[in-house]
């Protein structure tokens, strides 16, 4: 296998190119000018992997014409991981990260003589506002989206999903939310459940008084789902996929657990086990806590997850990849709160 990688020097895609290191021939890594000390530092000991400087916001991805010429003669493989996964995006950083840079991607696989197969990370957030169980294949009916990131993570996939590439399979693969190692909770940045849990964290001296009244009150739905899962677990998945793919000429799959841990269950955790002796207050739903939740630390984007009613089928990742690896996200919260613990105290 020849791959050529984006987005290969973030918080998933480091780790994939590490695993994928011990698979492939070659690597061809798409990495920013800016970035390339630090990708050289972090993966330039892997010796098939060849560092390619680019962008994929830009016209034809590959800075250098030789470059993007062997691109277009040697690789057989595509990942797609590069995007910008910040819920507080712009409308306009949005689009220009997860739509048009789709579309440069679908651009250059034309373009690729020995292409067979082009993987695309996606996200759970594409949901939108449905309800209930959603369907791996059927998710693009999704609408009335609140954040642009969610937007522009579905418009991506429509145009990902309309190309004509034929015979080219397309993989698209939306992980849930992704969190630290199941084995030791570490983080490298505070995003998705890190919020609350830094509130918390930040805040258990003073919140240890809601003992007096044994309540936390906090925005969601009482059937609200977390679809958290550790990076270690969506790269060992992620791995088996590309590895082995199936026959399909399209597929998607949902990267989360089959039994997602619940929001209220969650949170009960962290305050356990930060000593506050609280339940969580389930709030009814007001466009009020749009600005009550940045004052705690918390982007008002986050107001519909945590209201959301959507359950994720993973029929099609159960059905191709039968032997992965699953987990209890109940038996690995500690862990994650020990991780985030630490991480949270060298910040201080």
């Amino acid at each position: 296998m020849k791959i050529f990688i984006t987005g290969g020097t973030g918080f998933i895609g480091k780790r994939m190119v590490r695993l994928l290191s011990q698979n492939a021939e070659k690597i061809y890594l798409l990495t920013r000018p800016q970035s390339l000390n630090k990708a050289t530092k972090a993966l330039g000991h892997l010796k098939n992997v060849i560092f390619i400087t680019g962008d994929t916001t830009q016209n034809d991805i590959v800075e250098d014409y030789r470059e993007l010429e062997l691109i277009k003669k040697e690789v057989d493989t595509i990942l797609n991981i590069a995007g910008n996964y910040n819920l507080e995006i712009s409308e306009f950083d949005a689009y220009k990260n997860n739509v048009i840079s789709v579309q440069n991607i679908i651009n250059l696989a034309k373009g690729c003589k020995k292409l067979n197969i082009l993987h695309h990370i996606s996200t759970y957030a594409v949901t939108g506002a449905l309800e209930g169980k959603l369907d791996e294949d059927t998710m693009d009916n999704a609408r009335n989206f609140t954040d642009f990131y969610a937007r522009s993570k579905m418009q991506g996939e429509n145009i990902l999903r309309n190309s004509k590439l034929d015979p080219l399979r397309i993989r698209i693969y939306r992980p849930g939310i992704v969190i630290g190692s199941s084995e030791n909770g570490k983080i490298e940045k505070i995003d998705g459940p890190y919020y609350l849990m830094k509130f918390l964290y930040e805040n258990k001296e003073i919140l240890k008084n809601l003992s007096l009244i044994k309540y936390f009150p906090l925005p969601y739905n009482k059937d609200a789902k977390l679809p958290l899962i550790p990076v270690d677990y969506l790269t060992e998945w992620l791995l088996e996929a590309i590895l082995n793919p199936t026959e399909h000429k399209l597929r998607s799959y949902n990267m989360v657990a089959e039994n997602p841990i619940s929001l209220e269950k969650f949170t009960s955790m962290i305050l356990e086990a930060y000593g506050i002796e609280a339940q969580p207050l389930k709030l009814p739903r007001r466009n009020l806590y749009k600005k009550i939740l940045p004052k705690i630390g918390m982007p008002e984007e986050l107001l519909n997850y945590m209201y959301s009613n959507a359950q994720f089928s993973v029929e099609n990742r159960k059905e191709d990849f039968p032997n992965l690896n699953e987990y209890d996200m109940t038996n690995m919260t500690n862990t994650l709160i020990e991780g985030s613990a630490k991480f949270f105290e060298e910040r201080t």
